[in-house]
């Protein structure tokens, strides 16, 4: 009598985790060395799963406030503050769309979105929205008064996002001695 042959074990390095299946993935993206690297941790997910990936770009109506209440003198006539949001829009769509070429050329799905306000309720909004299974967000990794001042959005997106978050930090340098 023969022994009954078994499949193989898929190896660890191709094969999902049992139990988790991800079809959508939002990568929010502020083109900073930082999300430069959630940007390649979920392109590597993302192939693992055959998800498809949605890149998100907030425009932050904020710096357009603080444009014009920190530089008045440099603003004579009245600002255009829908044509410069249209502007930074545009903007923000032609930063993405070389991410979204480098995901194409690997047959990956790929949308790219660009919404307006402040980050991390557009992040989550977002995540609803795209009905998204997983986030992949960096941190920047910032601390004391930086943190304190600047906020996290990366903290707020965990505290409230609808689907489990995967924060991914640039490794830091080793300190020298």
């Amino acid at each position: 009598m023969a022994a009954p042959t078994a499949k193989p074990p898929a190896s660890a390095s191709t094969a999902p985790p049992p139990g988790i299946d991800l079809k959508k993935i939002l990568v929010p993206l502020d083109f900073s060395e930082s999300a430069e690297t959630a940007f390649n941790f979920a392109v590597d997910l993302g192939a693992k799963f055959t998800a498809e990936l949605i890149l998100l770009h907030v425009v932050e109506l904020a710096q357009f406030s603080h444009y014009v209440a920190s530089y008045p003198d440099f603003a004579p006539q009245p600002l255009d503050l829908a044509e410069m949001e249209a502007r930074t829009r545009k903007d923000a769509e032609a930063r993405l769309k070389p991410f979204s070429e480098r995901l194409l050329a690997r047959g990956v799905r790929v949308h790219a979105r660009v919404r307006t306000g402040f980050a991390s309720p557009e992040i989550i909004q977002a995540a609803k929205d795209e009905n998204v299974d997983c986030i992949v967000i960096a941190t920047h990794g910032y601390s004391g008064l930086t943190h304190f001042l600047m906020g996290s959005t990366t903290e707020r997106v965990i505290r409230h996002a609808p689907c489990p978050v995967m924060v991914v930090r640039l490794k830091e340098a080793p300190v020298k001695k």
